[in-house]
């Protein structure tokens, strides 16, 4: 099986807080439009909960959820049990267990399964957790602020190349986007 390149996206703030409640910390216009250039046409996983609180499967884009609950079904989206199987459903190899008509898979000029170009985990902090150590490259929206926050992004030493993709300040909060690889 060919594995597909992983990305981890998120935004979080200096205290590596993800969300609060089911629900992010910061909706800053700039990562949202950075999310959504980045993950178009890609595939993406999330877990359940990920889903549930964005409502519906995000457009333009193969939507896997992962969830322990095997009687979960979500219109549009591919359900996976584990990591595992979510990444063998993204792989860019020509066994992968999708059978086309189930969701589009994008034209890319190297060919290949839903994976190809790599696949975005999206979240939550549980899914991040198991995968960011697979993970090839993390793209971090980092707000200066120190909110409140009951979900986490896990540890991410082990990613020692930045790049600064933007930068700038939100009703009040200073921002950047980083791309980090290890």
């Amino acid at each position: 099986m060919d594995t597909p390149k992983i990305f981890l996206i998120a935004c979080i703030n200096k205290n590596r807080g993800l969300g609060y409640k089911n629900q992010l910390l910061y909706k800053i216009s700039a990562d949202q439009k950075f999310f959504k250039e980045k993950t178009s046409r890609h595939t993406v996983i999330m877990g359940k909960n990920t889903f549930l609180s964005i409502g519906r499967p995000l457009p333009n884009r193969n939507n896997i959820i992962i969830t322990r609950d095997k009687n979960f079904k979500a219109e549009g989206c591919i359900v996976c049990h584990s990591i595992d199987e979510a990444l063998k459903t993204a792989s860019p190899s020509t066994s992968s267990p999708l059978k086309g008509e189930e969701l589009p898979a994008f034209p890319s000029p190297r060919g290949g399964g839903l994976g190809r170009g790599g696949v975005f985990i999206i979240g939550g902090a549980q899914i991040y957790q198991q995968t960011i150590d697979k993970a090839d490259k993390l793209y971090l929206t980092i707000v200066d602020d120190d909110k409140e926050a009951d979900a986490f992004f896990p540890s991410y030493d082990n990613f020692k190349k930045t790049s600064v993709i933007s930068h700038g300040e939100y009703q009040g909060l200073k921002y950047q986007i980083l791309e980090l690889s290890k």
